[in-house]
């Protein structure tokens, strides 16, 4: 998220429209991150643990560690 956050402070300084998940004032942190895992992290651990031995550890540790606690972290008021 810092890279992302930099190139949108670097976007605003040039005067370009910058994109939600890169301003730093208006992204939600742990929405974006659920988003990551659900969209882009589950496909490629499941991908993982067809082929290497340690994939399915990463793939478990993502469905019952990560996305649950970013998704509790968003889902506060």
């Amino acid at each position: 998220m810092i890279e992302f956050f930099e190139q949108g402070d670097r976007e605003k300084q040039l005067g370009f429209p910058v994109m939600s998940l890169f301003d730093r004032s208006v992204c939600n942190v742990p929405a974006s991150q659920v988003w990551f895992y659900e969209n882009v992290g589950r496909q490629l651990f499941e991908g993982l643990a067809r082929h290497i031995p340690r994939g399915e550890a990463y793939l478990k540790q993502m469905n019952e560690i990560n996305i649950p606690e970013w998704s509790a972290l968003r889902d506060k008021p």
